[in-house]
């Protein structure tokens, strides 16, 4: 497969990359035994992807998705550690190209809001278990119960997530945003 280097391209994997980056730093301070400050941030992943998959086609998103995994990891890798890197990339990675699949195969017999939900809900799901099976379970790089935190940190995202829905229903009727 050939990843196409254009600016477009490079714009959103930067975007994809400043989320998962921030979102991972916060991930490192708990509120309690079953959040981090990361739950609130990882969502927009999922509309971004959404977005660029509607507005410019799968093919831009997956390509945007693969140089924001590229990025994202050396970040990650740069300001945190090598064991959150892994984790939180190769999450970002399966999650992200799952929401492209899951989006483009419901919106030809949905509306956008339900496309939106059904793609976030299963996308958001495996991103946060893949990740906190990895940095919590795996690695333990908290000393938390990965249990907890997928689930504090999911019913966070579920909950981020459809606060932000309208605004991105808005942000839908937009020619160009980004």
């Amino acid at each position: 497969m050939k990843i196409s280097f254009s600016m477009k391209n490079q714009k959103f994997a930067l975007l994809f990359s400043i989320i998962v980056s921030l979102g991972n730093f916060l991930f490192e301070f708990p509120i309690n035994e079953y959040l981090t400050w990361g739950a609130f941030v990882f969502p927009f992943n999922l509309f971004l992807a959404d977005y660029i998959t509607r507005r410019y086609g799968a093919k831009i998103s997956t390509t945007a998705i693969y140089w924001g995994f590229f990025y994202s990891f050396i970040v990650v890798f740069s300001i945190v550690s090598w064991k959150i890197a892994i984790a939180s990339c190769t999450a970002f990675l399966v999650s992200e190209i799952i929401d492209v699949f899951v989006f483009r195969a419901y919106i030809k017999t949905n509306s956008l809001l339900i496309t939106t939900i059904i793609s976030g809900v299963v996308a958001g799901a495996i991103d946060v278990l893949l990740f906190t099976i990895f940095a919590v379970k795996i690695f333990d790089v908290i000393p938390l119960k990965w249990y907890h935190v997928f689930l504090g940190d999911y019913i966070v995202r579920l909950c981020t997530f459809m606060f932000w829905i309208p605004f991105y229903r808005q942000a839908m009727k937009f020619k160009k945003i980004i």
